[in-house]
């Protein structure tokens, strides 16, 4: 039998400090900081050593084992209220800035099943409601304390629990070991181009030894404005700084009145974005063989280099700071106006043609393993994000009693009926619900 309690009727808040990243450094005690909740610690803490040490010492209200914390401050609502369970030995650590610390009555909840708990879309959107705040977000005690919990009995949150403990144990494993096959990628990017002055790279194929030749950007590309002259001529697509994108894929809506003038794109074409070139959004479409783009990005043909090795050259970190070299203070932080004679005039190291292929093709391979593997972690946190909604709609069944079914498709139809009716307005007629 399932119990609906609020948060604040099965935890307590205790002590949390607002040390910042400065008394960070070799010490006896370690804290909890928002910022590494937002960015990097998996949802169960087991080993405190992942945990950065604090130089202060004092008579410290330490976390126990079994204790949750949430981050109570953020800049947007994706990291704001995102909570992670203590279950390390270590007694020396504390709750640090921007974080709530929530101590479970555990005669009443397993810690391991809650925490599972504040990763449901349904906690998401009561986070959302609940925060406060324009340019930095909070999240209070006292509205945090409302989030109603369903809670079944003791010993099957602990099964519950088990089973997500096994799931994320998976999907750390799997983070792991994308994490790792980025790590060869970076440390392949550094050693396979020329540092800065040099013509030569430390690790080459066998049988290339001569120096590679400096060349200007300019040389490499030629720019290509073919435009669309009908509506919807061909696919709508998109360059993000991580890769280019089908336009659905980043938005929900097409945001323009028309794509009529739109820029034809082919594969192995450069896609540059002249509003925020500075920040890496500069991609080669390796994924389509054609589309059409905002007339807000460049498109280039690129010159007696190949595509792969392009590819791989653009998503070197000193890339970054190439395309920042031509750049001056646009209208925002975000937005830089691009000095396009600069641009065209700094040089890069080219090897020879047969040396960028084998250079492209080994990136275009470790590329294709991340990408496995980031599927297989994007499978498993689904099976979390299904199991997750189970859970709920078995409590939600429960809570209509007799008729549930019945209930609850009457709920979702009348939920539906609501959602047309604001969509499309009055004249909308709902002729099959």
């Amino acid at each position: 039998m399932e119990t609906e309690l609020t948060l604040d009727e099965i935890v307590s808040f205790e002590k949390t400090y607002s040390f910042s990243r400065s008394i960070e450094g070799e010490g006896e005690y370690r804290h909890i900081h928002y910022g590494d909740i937002h960015t990097k610690l998996p949802s169960i803490i087991e080993n405190s050593e992942i945990l950065p040490e604090i130089t202060e010492e004092d008579n410290f209200k330490v976390i126990q084992k079994g204790d949750i914390l949430v981050a109570d401050a953020s800049e947007d609502y994706k990291d704001l209220g995102k909570a992670v369970c203590y279950m390390g030995n270590d007694e020396k650590v504390i709750a640090g800035l921007h974080t709530h610390l929530l101590r479970c009555n555990k005669e009443m909840v397993n810690p391991e099943y809650l925490i599972n708990l504040f990763q449901t879309n349904r906690y998401k959107k009561f986070v959302w409601r609940m925060g406060t705040g324009v340019s930095v977000l909070g999240l209070s005690k006292n509205n945090l304390g409302k989030y109603e919990i369903f809670l079944p009995t003791l010993e099957e949150q602990k099964k519950k629990a088990n089973f997500f403990n096994i799931l994320n144990k998976k999907i750390q494993l799997q983070q792991q070991k994308i994490d790792l096959l980025q790590e060869q990628k970076k440390g392949f990017l550094q050693k396979m181009f020329p540092k800065a002055g040099e013509k030569q790279p430390q690790v080459r194929f066998a049988g290339f030894t001569d120096d590679w030749e400096q060349r200007k950007f300019g040389e490499i590309i030629t720019e290509r404005r073919e435009k669309t002259k009908i509506e919807n001529e061909d696919t709508l697509l998109s360059s993000a700084i991580d890769g280019m994108y089908l336009n659905s894929e980043l938005f929900s809506h097409f945001r323009g009145k028309s794509n009529i003038g739109y820029l034809k794109i082919r594969k192995n074409d450069m896609i540059l974005s002249a509003q925020n070139l500075h920040l890496g959004n500069c991609n080669i479409n390796q994924r389509f063989e054609h589309g059409i783009i905002s007339p807000a990005y460049k498109v280039y043909s690129l010159v007696n280099v190949d595509a792969a090795f392009m590819h791989a050259w653009i998503k070197k970190d000193s890339t970054k700071q190439f395309f920042e070299n031509a750049t001056t203070e646009g209208a925002s932080v975000c937005r830089k106006n691009i000095e396009w004679g600069t641009l065209y005039s700094q040089k890069i190291y080219i090897p020879i043609y047969s040396e960028q292929q084998k250079i492209g093709e080994l990136f275009n391979v470790l590329d294709r393993r991340i990408q496995l593997q980031q599927q297989k972690l994007e499978l498993l946190q689904k099976q979390k994000k299904d199991s997750c909604k189970r859970c709920l709609f078995k409590f939600l069944a429960k809570g209509f009693g007799d008729g549930t079914k019945e209930k609850i498709r009457l709920l979702f139809w009348s939920w539906c009926r609501i959602r047309i009716w604001f969509t499309f307005g009055w004249k909308v007629r709902i002729r099959y619900l």
